[in-house]
């Protein structure tokens, strides 16, 4: 059985403040998604939004020859899509 150092304490309590924050963000978007259009229209949604949604151009991957791009994630740290076959 599994002993609970203070190092897989760390780890568990760093996942589960990931997953609060992100459920956070996705009840966020959810109000916001459920605000009347005029009010979308001045606070620039989802176009403000999707400025931070850019991603980079697809490159192939010249070793596995496979698709993949970046893009950030809500705290600007990159995120990659790796194509899977």
């Amino acid at each position: 059985m599994a002993r609970w150092n203070s190092n897989n304490i760390s780890k568990l309590t760093r996942l589960l403040s990931n997953i609060a924050r992100r459920r956070r963000m996705a009840r966020t978007e959810q109000h916001i998604k459920e605000l009347p259009e005029y009010i979308l229209r001045d606070i620039g949604w989802p176009d403000a939004y999707a400025e931070r949604l850019e991603t980079e151009p697809v490159r192939i991957d010249p070793y596995t020859k496979r698709a993949f791009t970046f893009f950030a994630d809500p705290d600007g740290l990159p995120i990659e899509i790796y194509e899977v076959s």
